[in-house]
């Protein structure tokens, strides 16, 4: 969590300055690492994260607002499910 708001608030000082360059991004692969990082959130918060991603799907797109986008969805589910049920992705 610490990573993640570090992260937040490094892109809130660039977004303004930087050219973001979309880049073909193996999506399964960085879906997955990133489902796995919340794992161990989840189970904190008496959640399971259960996560099916077909290999190799790419997408062309700028990697820190993905991630951003991942990240938030990720974390808005832990947030707001009830405890002791499952998110799937």
């Amino acid at each position: 969590m610490l990573q993640t708001s570090y992260e937040d608030m490094a892109y809130t000082i660039r977004k303004e300055r930087a050219n973001f360059q979309p880049e073909t991004v193996n999506l399964s692969k960085a879906l997955t690492n990133r489902v796995l990082s919340f794992i161990p959130i989840a189970k904190a918060n008496a959640l399971a994260l259960e996560y099916t991603i077909a290999p190799e799907i790419s997408l062309a797109c700028v990697w820190l607002k993905f991630v951003r986008i991942i990240d938030n969805s990720l974390s808005n589910a832990i947030k707001y499910s009830y405890r002791k049920t499952t998110i799937r992705v």
